[in-house]
């Protein structure tokens, strides 16, 4: 008995390689390929599923991290002069060998300066590169801590800890915007505590480490806690120059002569 390809679609759907399948009938239309030994076809299709589904767990990871600029990437960083960027240092980030090795990052510059856009820039390379990634400014993660982490309601709990402890970069973004309550210094520490082992740190502040970073956490002791997981094995990035904002091709309206 002759099969055609449509007749293995059952056994296609069964393992879930339609798309696979997919595949083998448009090679099949093709004369570059139909003639191809049979160990080269299913190279190609093999090569072809494993892209896609690599492209796939991409877009799960980018969906995942929740990032507030979609054409935040390395390629198109602004390396003005004025901006102060250390082009080294970002290339060497870009690579992930600090999260690799559990170190952290801290961007620090004036409001508008690109703070957020690089550190979502850096952590699309992450993505690239396979790691999971959360990204949320600093209040807007304590409100969904708050709210989920509940242990009077393990329903709700034992599935967000669960996903959170994927988390291999964490992204808090807008740090030291306001002081915290002494709730919200413990809920920080606690989940900073609860990802170290596993996760790597990208904090973006107005505020210089060496200024308030101790005073807007509020408690002592566990601001000393915190800062010591975050800060001592951190990179650290200062981007200087006005607002980015301010400029015509990031969004300002032109002045008229």
């Amino acid at each position: 008995m002759s099969y055609s390809l449509d007749d293995l679609m059952p056994q296609a759907k069964r393992l879930r390689l339609t798309p696979m399948l997919e595949h083998a009938k448009e090679l099949a239309k093709n004369t570059e390929t139909i003639h191809l030994s049979h160990a080269d076809w299913l190279e190609l299709l093999l090569t072809q599923e494993c892209n896609r589904r690599d492209n796939e767990a991409l877009k799960r990871r980018l969906q995942r991290a929740n990032f507030n600029f979609t054409d935040a990437c390395i390629a198109r960083i602004d390396w003005a002069s004025d901006r102060g960027l250390n082009r080294s240092l970002i290339e060497d980030l870009a690579s992930c060998d600090w999260i690799e090795n559990r170190h952290n990052c801290i961007i620090t510059g004036m409001t508008g300066c690109g703070k957020t856009w690089l550190a979502e820039a850096l952590a699309h390379a992450a993505c690239v590169k396979g790691y999971s990634v959360k990204a949320s400014s600093l209040s807007r993660l304590l409100k969904e801590y708050q709210r989920n982490n509940d242990a009077d309601n393990p329903v709700v709990q034992r599935p967000y800890l669960a996903e959170l402890n994927k988390t291999e970069l964490l992204l808090i973004d807008d740090w030291g915007m306001k002081t915290l309550t002494a709730t919200e210094c413990f809920n920080l520490y606690e989940m900073i505590k609860l990802l170290k082992p596993h996760c790597s740190f990208l904090i973006t502040s107005v505020i210089p480490v060496k200024d308030c970073w101790a005073k807007f956490l509020g408690d002592p002791t566990i601001a000393d806690s915190i800062l010591d997981r975050v800060t001592h094995n951190a990179y650290r990035i200062e981007i200087r120059g006005k607002s980015m904002r301010s400029q015509v091709q990031y969004g300002a309206i032109e002045k008229r002569r």
